[in-house]
């Protein structure tokens, strides 16, 4: 008799973007729990970033682009010139970067973990086609160090 063989954890038709500067100790945690659920993760990077952000995200599997996210800003009420940054922006190019042909887009930030992402499937599964998009639950905890 023929050994059943193991299926893979279904991918979700989702593409996950997100930015991140200087964030080698928490994005290895925040991809592994979205990795084996969906298709696609975008990693922009700012680009001076200093660490070995891109290189634990790529041991996950996602594309890494580089941005830049400040610029030099000056005007009547900002002399000396500020670095302006540019949240939006930013977060524009990183989802500029997933792919059209997916089903769902969706946005996670750098140090977030997703709990259940093995529900993403299914889940992604069950929104109407009509819907123009779907919000899931957001949790905050924190650890408190003495």
């Amino acid at each position: 008799m023929p050994k059943p063989t193991v299926q893979p954890n279904p991918k979700a038709s989702l593409g996950m973007a997100l930015i991140c500067k200087d964030g080698e100790k928490f994005i290895g945690p925040c991809l592994e729990s979205i990795a084996p659920y969906v298709k696609q993760i975008v990693v922009a990077v700012y680009d001076r970033t200093s660490d070995r952000t891109a290189k634990i995200a790529r041991k996950y599997g996602a594309e890494i682009h580089y941005f830049k996210m400040c610029d030099t800003h000056e005007c009547a009420q900002h002399r000396p010139a500020i670095q302006a940054q540019h949240f939006a922006r930013a977060r524009n190019f990183s989802f500029s970067k997933l792919d059209p042909d997916l089903d769902f887009w969706g946005w996670i930030d750098a140090d977030d973990v997703m709990q259940n992402a093995q529900m993403l499937p299914e889940l992604c599964g069950k929104i109407p086609v009509e819907s123009i998009g779907a919000w899931a639950e957001y949790l905050y905890s924190y650890t408190r160090r003495p």
